[in-house]
């Protein structure tokens, strides 16, 4: 049996305690109160304030493989991931677990809604390739939502429709998913702004990376036969920053923009290093 969130199992017997000692307190022996319910209350409230580094410890020490259907999706959807050797596998396995549980996934429609778990796993799938060769902050730890709208949405922040946002304020971070879906599966016919929007809080969490300072669309559209005018009207902003747009190319057309821009291929592979493996 897969323990992916060993945090609820220290809280189990406590959650029983509690309960116990609230039927027989309220029933009139004040002991109960007393040494029952309130320490497990104090000790349930420590165990959720720190659930995430709970689970944390436990998955370093019990790494948690993927199943069949998560190996059918991780070998479909990510060539980085077949690229690895066992041993790196198993490292990326761990760290997708780690980081889905870690995470709190929203479907936004009429009523928010939990996302399901293969959405969930393709997101990781992105997140981990990216941060693969970081030690710290893996999981892109400043950004603890991730949103999914089923369309084009808009936002306190940006009052008109766009296809992703990053709200380092809150900890956000939004896509559209018609958008996502369509990259994730077939790359070379649309822009992936799953790349992107996880780029943009990349860019965030590792803010002293040595990224590089001029940057043009030439390359952009030369590596992936994308017009600019087509990359903006996907992402839907009134403002582009060209870094997230490199990035994401650097990650799904990576192979070309090495043809068409070396220098520019290598300044972003010093950063992430996922294509010297």
């Amino acid at each position: 049996m897969k323990i992916h969130l060993f945090s609820r199992v220290v809280a189990a017997p406590f959650i029983i305690i509690a309960f116990i000692s609230f039927y027989y307190g309220f029933d009139g022996n004040k002991d109960f109160f007393t040494y029952g319910l309130m320490p497990s209350v104090i000790i349930l409230t420590i165990i959720y304030v720190f659930h995430n580094q709970i689970d944390f410890w436990y998955q370093q020490r019990f790494p948690i493989r993927f199943d069949k259907e998560e190996k059918v999706l991780a070998e479909k959807f990510s060539p980085f991931y077949n690229s690895l050797n066992e041993e790196q596998k198993l490292r990326f396995e761990q760290r997708m677990h780690t980081y889905i549980s870690s995470k709190e996934f929203t479907a936004m429609g009429r009523e928010a809604e939990s996302v399901p778990h293969d959405l969930q796993f393709l997101t990781g799938l992105i997140v981990i390739e990216m941060t693969f060769f970081k030690e710290k902050d893996f999981r892109l730890d400043h950004f603890d939502h991730i949103v999914f709208y089923k369309h084009p949405f808009p936002s306190p922040r940006m009052k008109f429709l766009h296809t992703v946002e990053t709200n380092a304020e809150d900890g956000v971070i939004i896509c559209a998913l018609d958008y996502f879906s369509s990259a994730i599966n077939d790359p070379d016919r649309f822009y992936h702004v799953g790349y992107h929007v996880f780029g943009e809080a990349f860019m965030f969490q590792y803010n002293k990376e040595p990224y590089p300072l001029e940057l043009s669309w030439e390359p952009i559209e030369q590596a992936t036969g994308f017009k600019s005018k087509d990359i903006i009207g996907v992402l839907g902003l009134e403002k582009i920053d060209l870094l997230p747009v490199t990035i994401s190319v650097f990650f799904s057309h990576g192979n070309r923009l090495k043809e068409v821009a070396p220098n520019l291929w290598q300044t972003m592979n010093n950063i992430f290093r996922t294509r010297t493996i």
